[in-house]
């Protein structure tokens, strides 16, 4: 596991960062599940959660693929490629946070 943590942190450190209470906000969407709300244009406003997250290995570096549901939904978002970047970028921040925060 921690090999695959290894290369998933060389997999991030690749990409564009995104900050907390910058580019991004959690918010509670009821008692059972929190969201993301997007602070910054083209996407400011949107708002979302993720399903799925999953963590694959493979010979060089870490895989993080993820899905994930609209809460105002504007359909086309899910075939936005920028759109799942960002939202890659944000999922790679909370990871890197919580990894942090639990060592």
């Amino acid at each position: 596991m921690v090999a695959l943590w290894e290369k998933l942190k060389n997999l991030f450190l690749k990409s564009k960062e995104s900050k907390e209470n910058i580019d991004y906000k959690f918010i509670d969407i009821n008692d059972d599940l929190m969201g993301i709300e997007l602070l910054k244009d083209p996407y400011k406003g949107v708002q979302y959660y993720y399903l799925t997250v999953n963590f694959k290995e493979d010979p060089d570096e870490g895989v993080l693929s993820f899905t994930f549901n609209l809460i105002i939904p504007d359909d086309f978002l899910y075939n936005d490629k920028d759109f799942k970047q960002l939202i890659g970028n944000v999922l790679k921040d909370i990871i890197l946070n919580l990894k942090g925060e639990n060592g």
